[in-house]
C-alpha cells in the first residue's frame, strides 16, 4: 500500500445501525441484518486532492433475504460523497434473518450505514445538522 493510499483511507463506521427492533407503525418484529461483505465507497479523487472530509448516512431495505438493496436516501456532508456512499452499498452483501414473529419474511426496511471519508485517523466531528439530503438524477435505487 502506497503512503498516499494510506493516507487517503475512507474510514467506515464499524457499526451497521438500525432503527428499533419493533415497527412503531405495527409492532411487527423486525428481521435481524447480519452483514456479510462491507461497502466500500471510492473517496472521490477532487475530494482527496483538495483535503475535503466528510461523512454520510445511507438509509435502506432489504428484500429477498438481502438479495435485493433498495436505497431509500442518503445524506451527507458534502454533495461530492452522495454518489460514493449510494454506490458502495452495490458492493455489499448483506443477509437477512427472519426472528420469530415478523410478517415479512426476508425483508429488513430502515437500515442504516454510516460512512466517513477521511484523510487520516483524526477527522473533525460533523453535526448530524450539517448533513443535508442527496438528490440523484436517475432511478438507479435498487441493486441486487
Amino acid at each position: 500500500m502506497t503512503n498516499t493510499a494510506r493516507r487517503i483511507s475512507i474510514i467506515l463506521t464499524a457499526a451497521l445501525l438500525a432503527l428499533a427492533p419493533a415497527s412503531a407503525q405495527d409492532n411487527e418484529v423486525s428481521n435481524e441484518v447480519r452483514v456479510v461483505t462491507h461497502p466500500h465507497p471510492i473517496y472521490p479523487a477532487v475530494a482527496a486532492l483538495s483535503g475535503m472530509e466528510g461523512r454520510c448516512l445511507t438509509k435502506f431495505r432489504l428484500l429477498d433475504y438481502g438479495e435485493t438493496i433498495i436505497v431509500d436516501g442518503v445524506i451527507c456532508s458534502a454533495p461530492i460523497f452522495c454518489l460514493p456512499s449510494r454506490n458502495a452499498l452495490q458492493g455489499a452483501e448483506f443477509q437477512v434473518i427472519d426472528v420469530e414473529g415478523t410478517l415479512t419474511p426476508g425483508a429488513r426496511d430502515a437500515i442504516f450505514y454510516p460512512f466517513r471519508f477521511a484523510q487520516g485517523d483524526d477527522m473533525r466531528e460533523i453535526p448530524d445538522e450539517e448533513l443535508v439530503e442527496c438528490e440523484f438524477p436517475d432511478s438507479g435505487d435498487t441493486t441486487s
